[in-house]
């Protein structure tokens, strides 16, 4: 089983909820990954039947189609081995080692900040023998740092993208617009002192080069290219979708999703929506009821869904989300938060997204909201709390297995006297523990207390360039984007990038938009309930300004029934974001229940245009099969292939080239919806 998928594979939101619920509550018994659902959880859904389609047995052909196709790219079967199974999903003989902690690795010294130019495409250098074992923690996350076992090449769905000749990586343009980049304040030498730093709010994001639309992509600009670009990295499907890219041009649109500067039209509506969402925490405090108002939180979340709805930034969102998962702090932790949640999303998340992820680290680091989610606040001088500097270690650094137990203390020494008071970030030197702390080759005597604030920063600023966080940001953004299994290459060549470019996540990701093996891996992630959802309401045409705030609401309650709210993982690991975690039976049904009702209309306030409706109307004398390509047309941006095709005269009841009589016209949802069920929209 890939590390990332340790949930029930039948029911998702009942093992969140329980999580959820755990942290409250440490006499929550524990979910077994045996256990399919939790003793006292809701008993599994009843499998449902899709007799409406017209095709028998739909919905179990449909989803065994889902996962043969994910399976050969995933090196294995679709089900879940249990954990005794003697072979990794991944593929090999046997169980792969554990790995071993190793000796303190030497810090790389810190890049000078610079503004960096679209880097070429990588050329792959080998990486660390690293392996998970099945053994590991089940509430870890290994695979962001243990590299598993190279899946068979799969056999593409699409044919191969034509390649562009022997692409040139232009020299890097000046912008006399642009701002220059201050140098981040950090010593040469993490381990030598620097002057002391005061406590202060986090740092304004850093604006790297602005992107061209010269940037190195190994493919032409063909409408197949388009499609797959849009599925990857994209949330809108359909060619609508399409001819937008179309129109910009394959490099331009990608400059203009990775441009940091850019504004989203929506964000007006939001903020009349939402104005909480935008509070400060002074703002918040002098605004909410008190200090177990939910109100902010609620509106954190729900505005992340309404961006993934309707906005116009679709990598961006990506992005943000990559990071909301690896710095988790759900917004409804618990109370005592609820001031300062709105803000860490907006100025710790959002703010460095598309920035440098030790801007992003060190603002983390001062936020009260962290601090709240892994209890540093409490850690003092008489008692070191370990949960921050562990997780900090494990979950936003280096990753697992990269430090002992005696690294986790230093790295809590380090950390303590970071706190809060009246939910805003204090420095409080008397509960900073003293004593020598040593940590990956950072070291320090540690004897002044009213130097811990800038010793912390100095250690925050050398995990942030350590070689292993590299592999673990290189590794979260390769799973997102390419594959639930990257090739340890790519992990590598991602690496050398984001450590080359001073830790600049919108290098990461033009590097790897400009891979190989981001072109040539295609059908091999799976969308989550939400991306599936959000991609069927911008295909039908559904805008922000045909709805209303209830039924985003609405929204949100349908998509955390499926497992997959935003921001709603109460575990400190975030979402998994692999297929195996998505693919249960009775989660798949409810997304098809879902897609009928949109395309259908049944929403209130979610219809479809009538522009969309009249793309999917069967024309006078045409043929089953050729409605069905036009309805392809529309969803999916191609032709229908047999298997749709198929699925599609099997449901009117006629053959391919049977004419389309009067009466089916008014199937045409539900033949639209046949198509958001299919594989084909189904894997990214």
């Amino acid at each position: 089983m890939h590390p990332e998928a340790d949930v029930p594979r039948d029911i998702v939101p009942a093992t969140r909820r329980a999580a959820r619920r755990t942290n409250a509550s440490s006499e929550e018994p524990e979910v077994s990954q045996d256990s399919a659902v939790p003793q006292e959880e809701v008993p599994t859904p009843r499998r449902r039947t899709v007799m409406r389609l017209g095709v028998a047995a739909a919905g179990t052909a449909a989803l065994a189609a889902v996962a043969a196709v994910i399976a050969p790219r995933a090196g294995g079967p679709a089900a879940a081995p249990s954990p005794s199974a003697s072979a990794t999903l991944g593929g090999g003989s046997g169980p792969a080692p554990r790995p071993t902690t190793s000796a303190p690795v030497p810090p790389t010294q810190p890049q000078p900040s610079h503004t960096p130019e679209p880097p070429a495409v990588p050329q792959p250098t080998p990486g660390p023998d690293e392996s998970v074992g099945p053994d590991a923690p089940k509430d870890r996350d290994d695979s962001l740092t243990q590299a598993e076992p190279e899946p068979p090449v799969p056999q593409p769905v699409d044919p191969p993208l034509p390649r562009e000749p022997d692409p040139v990586v232009p020299d890097q343009p000046s912008d006399p617009d642009a701002p220059e980049k201050p140098s981040e304040p950090v010593s040469p030498d993490p381990t030598e002192p620097a002057q002391p730093s005061e406590p202060s709010e986090p740092a304004e994001p850093t604006s790297p080069q602005r992107p061209t639309d010269s940037l190195p992509i190994p493919v032409a600009d063909t409408a197949e290219a388009r499609r797959h670009l849009l599925r990857r990295v994209g949330i809108a499907v359909g060619e609508s979708a399409l001819r937008e890219i179309e129109s910009a041009g394959l490099r331009a649109w990608v400059a203009q999703q990775l441009d940091p500067t850019a504004k989203d039209a929506i964000e007006p509506v939001l903020r009349s929506w939402y104005p909480a969402s935008y509070y400060s925490i002074d703002e918040a405090r002098a605004a909410l009821a008190d200090d177990v108002d939910p109100t902010a939180a609620s509106e954190t979340e729900q505005s992340t869904l309404a961006r993934r709805l309707f906005g116009s930034r679709q990598i961006f969102e990506q992005v943000a989300d990559v990071f909301a998962n690896t710095l988790n702090v759900p917004p409804m932790y618990g109370d005592s938060m609820t001031w300062s949640v709105a803000d860490y999303h907006r100025t710790v998340i959002r703010a460095h997204a598309l920035g440098r992820y030790a801007d992003m680290l060190h603002a983390a680091a001062r936020h009260p909201a962290m601090m709240v989610v892994l209890d540093n606040r409490r850690s003092s001088a008489a008692d070191v709390n370990e949960n921050y500097g562990r997780e900090l270690l494990e979950l936003h650094t280096v990753g697992y297995g990269a430090y002992t137990e005696a690294e986790v203390r230093s790295s809590s020494m380090i950390m303590s006297g970071r706190r809060i008071s009246e939910q805003a970030f204090s420095w409080e030197p008397e509960h900073h523990a003293l004593g020598p702390v040593s940590v990956l080759g950072f070291t320090d005597p540690n004897t002044d207390a009213a130097a811990g604030l800038e010793l912390g920063d100095r250690y925050i600023a050398h995990l942030a360039r350590h070689p292993r966080t590299a592999e673990t940001i290189a590794r979260k953004l390769a799973v997102r984007f390419v594959s639930d299994r990257p090739s340890a290459d790519l992990v590598a060549a991602l690496a050398d990038v984001y450590l080359s470019t001073d830790t600049d996540i919108r290098a990461v990701m033009v590097a790897l938009i400009c891979s190989e093996e981001f072109w040539s891996s295609q059908s091999t992630k799976l969308r989550r309930p939400t991306d599936d959802l959000s991609g069927v309401i911008r295909c039908i045409e559904m805008t922000i300004d045909r709805t209303n705030i209830d039924e985003v609401r609405r929204m949100f309650w349908t998509v955390d029934n499926l497992g997959d709210a935003p921001l709603r993982w109460g575990p400190p690991n975030g979402y998994p974001d692999v297929a195996e975690a998505w693919l249960g039976a009775g989660q798949i049904a409810g997304r098809w229940d879902h897609h009928r009702e949109l395309v259908n209309g049944d929403r209130l306030t979610f219809e479809p245009s009538e522009g969309f409706l009249a793309r999917i109307t069967p024309e006078a004398g045409q043929t089953a099969g050729g409605w069905a390509d036009q309805v392809s047309q529309v969803v999916l941006g191609a032709a229908a292939d047999d298997r749709d095709r198929g699925a599609v005269t099997a449901f009117l009841g006629v053959s391919a080239d049977a004419t389309v009589e009067p009466r089916h016209a008014n199937q045409r949802a539900s033949v639209a919806a046949l198509f958001f069920d299919s594989p084909r929209y189904l894997l990214r």
